[in-house]
């Protein structure tokens, strides 16, 4: 596995959470029932970390990934539709993966990628409306 497939991966998962979550958000009773609502946040927090677990870099899970945990964040267009437009091997253990958001125009994303053993992690992940100019996300 290369590491943009290892990053599609992680945003394939995250992109069928998301949906998941959102469509649980949005039956009737998300919307009055509280005992719902927060069995769908548990369940929710359960499948994400599930997937943030193995993606992410210990330091990254306890920034970014709890901060994910916490917001539960979705969006419209989804924020996980992105496809990966390149690659780039920084040092021999660590990558650039930038993606571009699929339905959202001015929206890019770049995952820092370290090679741990035989597997990769995402560690850091940062935000752009032009691809050039970068900020750190606070949540993956």
């Amino acid at each position: 596995m290369t590491p943009s497939e290892f990053t599609a991966n992680f945003l394939e998962k995250m992109l069928n959470w998301e949906e998941w979550h959102y469509a649980e958000k949005r039956k009737p009773e998300s919307e009055t029932d509280n005992e719902f609502i927060k069995k769908t946040d548990q369940e929710s927090r359960f499948k994400l970390e599930l997937i943030l677990r193995p993606f992410l870099t210990e330091s990254a899970f306890s920034k970014i990934g709890q901060e994910k945990l916490e917001t539960l964040g979705v969006g419209r267009p989804r924020l996980y539709d992105q496809e990966i437009i390149s690659c780039t091997e920084s040092t021999s253990l660590k990558f650039e993966i930038i993606s571009k958001n699929r339905k959202k125009q001015n929206s890019y994303s770049k995952y820092i990628v370290l090679q741990k053993e035989d597997t990769y992690k995402i560690d850091q992940a940062y935000q752009s409306i032009d691809g050039e100019n970068w900020k750190k996300k606070n949540s993956i």
